[in-house]
């Protein structure tokens, strides 16, 4: 009778079929049993199964499952192999029948005894396990003591529990009492041969393997299993009672443990309130290039901005009035390089004859070569029409000098000459619109006032994020009308340019200033948040361009408190001890000590376990 050599293989969750398959035709046993864990990814549908059922029918080998899943058992069922379970086998007799009846029955092995795994040996007449065909991960502290096993023909031989294939991997066979003495040896030593297997594979689930889960040889991939000897302990074998009174115990180490190293202080300190009334006089320049306590100087830049506007107004006065037109000429000197002195009352007369008269005398330049062009002397000058009234207010045009022609120099008649680019008006003879004295101081501010906001604007926008104090004086350097107060007008247009310069300065090192300054001669602490600036008192020195300013700040200080000396102090002090430490302690208004959770007494002295929070009002 030829013996059954038995391979167990491990398959572990992330394998492959392809490694699995592999391992189980290249081995020699006749007997494989496939241990599965709960998840897995070989073995785990309808074609792996199908695969392996017809792999062991070609190589005519036996296969058992041992696996936890209910699904993967009726996948083996499903596929004519055998099952097996962790249910203990009870040792119960034979119940023996005429040969000639040879029905199936059901034969209960003894159930085998718990036994210390040993170091694998080599392969005996019964069965075939050794260290290369073990498998290098097991399930551990298990045990499994039952075996189901596939039916036999309905003409003899019984297996274990179940049966669903022929050609089964334990045959235990069931004979009358007219059985001879050989053939009951034989099924004495396959029975022996059950319980080796049944034996091994649970040593194989009680041990804790520390071996690697695949190795490579030229044989291919092959499962290694170091057995050391081990204590095997199952929570199913203990009562309700002994598992709630290890809970308990658990939660109460946890609780001792979680008492003993946690805990932690939280320090919250209020110190006391100084009011503050502060005022000091500060210089800005871009001649300072930091701040300094000392001299009360802090950094600045420098800004220069210059506006122009223009706006024309209505003439509300009203009255009878005789005037003459008047408006302005350019001379033109091309007749020498030699200037000419015009004189005052110097007649000009227009393309219409009229004559308009000059108010002051002027000098026209001579001509000029530039780049071997002849280019014109020119002066501008202002003329009155020489009679009043409506009908010298004439277009513009050009004009000549009479006196030239009266002399015979027709020379310098044609070469003298005078152009205007705006009309001649004012001339009027009857009721007109007149400047006021209102008209024009009300125009006059209101340009003022307008170029004075477009600098400040303009000042504001070069000087970005720094600060700038408005209340500079700007420069006046320009302001011109084209009608003077009882001018009769119908409206007269005002302009005036201005110039402004101002220092500009970083707000946060007026704040810095402030605060060392009460810091060093009060010995408080202050925050710019806490107090509020006002300014004062600004003159911009134009020769020096030093900005000097007042600055009053108002709000509060507060009284200093040393952080970690008051850590240091409170470290391993109960409940009495920090109130009695509070009562002598200077500058602190308010004091609280946090200690978390409930049953802290005292601050911890792991100063990574202490908060320390101060909270300004």
């Amino acid at each position: 009778r030829v013996q059954m050599a038995t391979k167990i293989i491990n398959v572990l969750k992330d394998d492959n079929f392809e490694n699995v398959l592999r391992i189980f035709q290249e081995t020699p046993a006749n007997e494989v049993i496939f241990v599965l864990p709960k998840k897995h990814e070989a073995l785990s549908n309808d074609d792996h199964f199908y695969i392996l059922s017809e792999a062991a029918t070609e190589q005519g080998k036996n296969v058992m499952v041992l696996a936890s899943n209910p699904d993967i058992n009726d996948l083996a069922l499903k596929y004519n192999l055998g099952v097996l379970t962790s249910a203990k086998i009870n040792s119960q007799s034979s119940s023996q029948k005429n040969k000639k009846d040879n029905r199936a029955k059901k034969t209960v092995v003894d159930e085998p005894k718990e036994v210390e795994p040993e170091e694998a040996s080599e392969p005996d007449d019964e069965g075939e396990v050794s260290e290369d065909d073990s498998p290098s991960d097991m399930m551990q502290g298990r045990g499994m003591t039952d075996i189901i096993k596939p039916p036999l023909e309905k003409d003899k031989k019984t297996n274990v529990k179940i049966s669903k294939k022929a050609e089964r991997p334990f045959e235990i066979e069931v004979r009358n009492e007219e059985v001879n003495k050989e053939e009951s040896s034989d099924s004495e030593r396959d029975n022996d041969t059950i319980r080796g297997a049944i034996d091994e594979i649970e040593s194989v689930w009680q041990k804790q393997s520390n071996a690697d889960r695949l190795s490579v040889n030229k044989l291919g991939p092959t499962f290694l299993v170091k057995r050391p000897k081990v204590i095997s302990f199952s929570f199913l074998n203990l009562s309700k009672k002994t598992l709630t009174l290890l809970g308990i115990s658990v939660v109460v180490l946890f609780v001792v443990v979680l008492f003993v190293t946690t805990g932690s202080a939280k320090i919250i300190i209020k110190p006391v309130a100084h009011s503050l009334d502060l005022s000091l006089t500060i210089n800005t320049s871009d001649k300072f290039s930091s701040v300094n306590l000392e001299n009360r100087t802090i950094p600045g830049q420098l800004f220069s901005i210059e506006k122009r506007v223009e706006q024309t107004f209505p003439a509300t006065g009203e009255r009878d009035i005789i005037q003459k037109a008047r408006g302005k000429i350019a001379i033109y000197n091309e007749y020498g390089t030699a200037p000419q002195v015009l004189i005052a009352t110097t007649r000009f007369e227009s393309s219409g004859g009229l004559i308009f008269r000059t108010l002051k005398t002027v000098t026209v330049p001579g001509t000029k070569v530039i780049n071997g062009e002849i280019i014109p002397g020119s002066i501008e000058v202002e003329i009155i029409a020489d009679k009043a009234g409506e009908f010298y207010n004439i277009d513009a045009g050009r004009f000549t000098i009479p006196a030239f022609k009266e002399k015979g120099d027709n020379d310098r008649y044609q070469k003298y000459y005078g152009m205007s680019k705006e009309p001649m008006k004012g001339g009027i003879v009857g009721k007109a619109k007149v400047v006021t004295d209102q008209d024009y101081l009300k125009a006059k501010e209101t340009v003022h006032n307008m170029v004075v906001s477009d600098a400040e604007n303009a000042l504001k926008s070069q000087a970005a994020e720094l600060k700038i104090l408005s209340s500079t004086s700007p420069l006046v350097k320009e302001v011109k009308s084209t009608a003077q107060v009882d001018e009769a007008v119908n409206d007269f247009t005002i302009s005036e340019t201005v110039e402004l310069e101002s220092v500009a300065f970083r707000e946060a090192d007026l704040y810095d200033l402030a605060t060392r300054y009460v810091e060093t001669v009060n010995n408080l602490d202050v925050f710019s948040e806490k107090i509020n600036l006002e300014f004062k008192d600004v003159e911009f020195n134009k020769e020096s361009k030093i900005l000097q300013f007042k600055v009053l700040a108002k709000g509060s200080a507060y009284s200093r408190v040393n952080k970690d000396k008051v850590i240091g102090d409170l470290m391993g002090k109960n409940e009495n001890d920090i109130k009695e430490y509070f009562k002598g302690a200077e500058g602190i208004s308010v004091a609280r000590v946090i200690l978390s959770p409930f049953w802290v007494k005292k601050v911890p002295t792991n100063i990574e376990r202490i908060k320390f929070e101060l909270q300004y009002e």
